[in-house]
């Protein structure tokens, strides 16, 4: 039987026109990436190793609500 992974914390953070969040959570492990409302745009989940300096990996990017199952298993990416 297949089960659904389901975090332990929630993270969040709004958007109110072009730039990055604030909010930079180490997260390892799966969880689940959303993005929800009426935007045009797109809205991609990017991944540092080295320590928030830059963000040169795309996790994922969304152009449209939907939600994402992420498994990220290097410890301390940002």
């Amino acid at each position: 039987m297949a089960g659904t992974a389901k975090s332990d914390r929630e993270i969040s953070d709004s958007f109110t026109g072009t730039g990055a969040s604030t909010n930079e959570p180490d997260i390892s492990g799966v969880f689940n990436f959303t993005v929800y409302g009426a935007f045009v745009g797109t809205v991609a989940l990017q991944k540092s190793v080295d320590d928030g300096v830059s963000f040169p990996i795309n996790v994922v990017s969304l152009t449209a609500p939907e939600c994402v199952l992420v498994t990220e298993t290097e410890k301390g990416v940002r």
